[in-house]
């Protein structure tokens, strides 16, 4: 029972992560979201992704900032910032570089 219980919990947090990664998501919302203590939010995140939720959502507002610099290429990068949850676009631009190893307009003139 408490294995079925911690499976609807997986399943919960990443249906949540996936439809808000995009809006300020910290340990104490999604904590409040699914009802559960910090401790056992990052107990469930490591299990479920192999890595901390920091890490996670990173990752999917990543994959949201390529998708978008691909496919979008005239949407301004202050808006790319926007659309992937970083209201600071210095922020955006520090994270992208950290995780891609370019900025998003090099990542994106290399698409060309």
């Amino acid at each position: 029972m408490a294995t079925l219980k911690e499976d609807l919990l997986e399943v919960r947090l990443d249906t949540y992560i996936d439809n808000h990664y995009t809006e300020a998501l910290d340990a104490a919302r999604l904590s409040q979201a699914l009802g559960i203590g910090k401790t056992q939010l990052y107990a469930i995140t490591k299990k479920l992704y192999q890595q901390g939720m920091a890490k996670r959502i990173r990752e999917l507002r990543m994959k949201k900032a390529k998708s978008l610099l691909r496919d979008q290429r005239d949407l301004p990068l202050a808006e790319v910032a926007w659309q992937c949850g970083y209201q600071d676009y210095n922020y955006f631009f520090t994270v992208f570089k950290r995780e891609v190893g370019c900025t998003p307009r090099e990542w994106r003139n290399e698409l060309t």
